[in-house]
């Protein structure tokens, strides 16, 4: 239960941040960091919706979403997590739905 809350926090953060930091360089280590935090959820009830997150950087910070890609050099955590993504309508449908389903749950 409390990693459900847990996740559900995370998913509200990252709208706000989203709509908080630009799309710059400097924006990229609080990006970094949030999905750090996000791949750390071990959620057994949830499938922590990664790939969403990632389509949705990339579709709506571009360039924050390219400097997580070169950090892939360095990390396979990112290089897996940016090497694959969804329509951006499809991620944010996918995350709605999950926040609305632990706002319900929860």
């Amino acid at each position: 239960m409390r990693q459900n809350k847990q996740l559900l926090h995370l998913l509200k953060n990252f709208y706000k941040m989203l709509s908080k930091y630009e799309d710059s360089r400097d924006s990229f280590p609080e990006f970094r960091s949030f999905l750090r935090l996000l791949l750390r959820n071990k959620n057994s009830n949830y499938t922590v919706p990664v790939i969403e997150v990632v389509s949705l950087i990339k579709e709506y910070k571009p360039t924050v979403f390219w400097y997580l890609r070169r950090e892939g050099s360095n990390e396979l955590n990112l290089a897996i997590i940016t090497s694959t993504t969804l329509p951006a309508e499809q991620a944010e449908t996918r995350i709605d739905s999950l926040i609305q389903e632990l706002e319900d749950r929860y």
